[in-house]
């Protein structure tokens, strides 16, 4: 079930996947409310770039907290099919390296 949340965001999950739908100018401020609206149940989350115009710099430290949060719950954070200028920051910052990022969604939910 999706839940919309007071941003271009909404989330769901899927096979015990949580998956974060972020849409339009993606700031620090909009993923920390998505992932605090997720809550800390699911260790597993995939965040669905496909929507994304712009993400500034807060919106990646706030990436970088969660996958480490994740991380040290046994868990993962993935990035799924960002939008070419979304990749080309995510690579410049060298994120690609931090965090796996996948081409697709359904890439970024198989295990």
């Amino acid at each position: 079930m999706s839940e919309p949340l007071n941003s271009p965001t909404s989330c769901r999950s899927l096979n015990g996947i949580l998956v974060l739908c972020v849409a339009g100018e993606t700031t620090g401020h909009v993923l920390q409310q998505a992932l605090a609206a997720a809550g800390t149940a699911p260790t597993r989350t995939v965040v669905d770039l496909s929507r994304v115009t712009f993400m500034d710099s807060p919106g990646i430290n706030i990436l970088i907290a969660a996958h480490t949060a994740l991380a040290h719950a046994g868990g993962w954070l993935r990035l799924a099919a960002a939008t070419a200028s979304v990749r080309g920051t995510l690579q410049i910052v060298g994120l690609d390296h931090v965090i796996d990022c996948r081409a697709t969604l359904h890439r970024g939910l198989s295990t």
